[in-house]
């Protein structure tokens, strides 16, 4: 080309008349045709290639392959003028760049499960991520991008029983009622539901397990509180005290709700009236014993056997509560003092005064003196001194008139039972020496 330029241009500089010697003109003219035909087609190359559209897009496909055909027609030492050559090369790249992008997007969708898992949540992400960065051209060429989307909806029905779990648990009360079983149960069945892949994926399940405990916990509370008052005796006892405490603090620490479920507290309450009724009885008792006075006399004889009855139907555990049984015991046994001593006092006021007293009394009168000798010391003292002195008076009458029978008038100046004494003494005398001679 330069040579052909070289002599062109050496040609034209010449005078017309020189061009006239010039014979081989037509060979210059033929290779300026040549070149230029040549220069042609380096041009169209160039153009070709100038012609691409920057970024690329796959429908320029037909025009990479016209510019590719193109350059490739030239030859070796023409492709050397295809100054833009590297710009083919590039379009090139970026086309298959393009197709590849495609030809994996379509691979990945090849390659989900089916059916869809939640562990494909991320290949899910990754492969919608990597289908959107594609030109909308390109998305045109992914043939199964229906499968990404039944994939997706699959993921969402997926995401939405684990969500629904995770809020069932989320809206059970804290604390835990009983009234809350059924919001408990759901939760559980539903997370149940779930496959073991996607339990995993429940973040609060040790919510739900505390749950149940709890409601387990108030279950068995209720539970040990019916026992307890189930083993509550039957009629209920004194010894029953601390069982019945016990389980009336173990009702009264349940929350009202618990204690709605106690079945059998009308039993509590029951066993609790019937032992106040024993303590109520056992404090009756000790009332009516309080109240007996001290000493006791024979007219107080109806509130004694009252009092004892009364101690007697109490059974023997409270008995042992009544706290002043002493009493009673001291109440009846001076009541019984009482009595004798009445009685003896009585026979002795049935003697005749001093004046009125006869031998035909005598008998009368020994047996009061031998009845009042046999009183214990607190039975005499329960014999007025006015009764005593009655019966004094009787055997000193007597002991007069036995006397003047006798004709010991002297020893009618004592008294009787002193007279008797002498009398008796008088004899053992007689009958010793008696007995000596």
């Amino acid at each position: 080309d330069q040579a052909v330029a070289e002599a062109k241009e050496a040609y034209d500089a010449l005078t017309e008349e020189q061009k006239t010697y010039i014979v081989a003109f037509p060979a210059l003219e033929a290779a300026l045709e040549t070149i230029n035909i040549l220069k042609g087609d380096i041009n169209a190359v160039i153009a070709l290639i100038a012609s691409l559209n920057s970024p690329l897009t796959l429908s320029q496909e037909s025009a990479i392959q016209d510019a590719r055909a193109a350059y490739d027609a030239l030859t070796t030492y023409e492709k050397t003028f295809v100054t833009n050559s590297s710009d083919l090369v590039n379009a090139e790249n970026d086309l298959a760049t393009l197709y590849a992008e495609i030809d994996e997007v379509n691979a990945f969708i090849l390659a989900l499960n089916n059916p869809i898992t939640i562990a494909d949540e991320t290949a899910i992400l990754e492969l919608r991520e990597a289908y959107d960065a594609l030109t909308e051209e390109q998305q045109t060429f992914v043939l199964n991008v229906i499968d990404l989307t039944d994939a997706e909806a699959q993921l969402v029905v997926i995401q939405e029983r684990i969500d629904l779990v995770i809020q069932l648990i989320i809206a059970l009360q804290n604390p835990i009622q009983i009234a809350d079983e059924d919001d408990i149960e759901a939760a559980r069945t539903a997370y149940l539901a779930l496959s073991v892949l996607e339990r995993t994926y429940v973040t609060n399940i040790d919510e739900l397990n505390d749950a149940e405990i709890n409601l387990a916990t108030l279950y068995a509370e209720i539970e040990t509180v019916n026992d307890m008052i189930g083993n509550l005796s039957d009629p209920i006892n004194l010894d029953d005290e601390t069982a019945l405490e016990e389980a009336r603090e173990a009702f009264d620490n349940l929350t009202e709700e618990q204690q709605g479920f106690v079945n059998n507290f009308p039993s509590l309450e029951q066993a609790e009236q019937d032992y106040q009724t024993l303590l109520d009885e056992i404090d009756a008792v000790i009332a009516m014993i309080d109240a007996l006075p001290n000493p006791v006399t024979v007219n107080e004889s109806d509130a004694v056997e009252a009092a004892r009855a009364a101690f007697n139907d109490l059974n023997a555990l409270q008995q042992d509560r009544v706290t002043n049984e002493i009493k009673l015991v001291n109440a009846e046994t001076g009541f019984v003092d009482a009595a004798i001593a009445d009685e003896v006092a009585q026979a002795i006021l049935d003697l005749p005064n001093e004046d009125e007293v006869t031998l035909d009394h005598q008998p009368a009168i020994e047996s009061a003196r031998g009845n009042y000798n046999g009183l214990t010391q607190t039975q005499r003292g329960l014999v007025s001194g006015a009764t005593l002195q009655h019966l004094v008076n009787a055997e000193n009458a007597l002991q007069r008139l036995l006397n003047a029978s006798s004709g010991l008038d002297g020893l009618s100046l004592l008294p009787f039972h002193l007279a008797g004494g002498i009398i008796l003494a008088v004899l053992f005398v007689i009958k010793s020496k008696r007995q000596g001679a």
